[in-house]
């Protein structure tokens, strides 16, 4: 069982380099539905969601220029987590900074980008 704070590296290549894995930052505890709110990280480009960028430093995985990509955030069930961490398809990784977590919480409400679902999920 994964809990906020906490990160996971998740498969989610391309044709092109199929075994590429993104950062996940989970960003509740699990809900009394089974779900938690999950928030991927990608390379920074420009014209991508800046509202939450991420460096080296906000977490061993980062490398170098990145942002949260509010856009493709979501509710996952937690079993489902589990069961991909069964499977070895989820790498788990060390939880985040208490400081980096409350920018990424402060983004789900703040980035246009963020999907209607979730910020009613997150109470915004």
């Amino acid at each position: 069982m994964v809990f906020q704070r906490g990160t996971f590296l998740l498969q989610s290549g391309t044709h092109a380099q199929p075994n590429m894995k993104h950062l996940h930052i989970v960003c509740s505890d699990t809900c009394p539905l089974g779900g938690n709110l999950i928030v991927p990280v990608s390379t920074f480009y420009d014209g991508c969601d800046n509202t939450c960028e991420l460096d080296v430093g906000d977490h061993e995985f980062i490398r170098h220029l990145s942002f949260v990509f509010y856009a493709n955030s979501k509710v996952v069930l937690a079993a489902r987590i589990d069961d991909l961490v069964a499977q070895n398809q989820i790498t788990l990784k060390p939880d985040v900074s208490g400081e980096v977590f409350q920018r990424v919480l402060r983004g789900i409400c703040l980035s246009r980008d963020t999907p209607p679902k979730v910020k009613k999920y997150y109470g915004c």
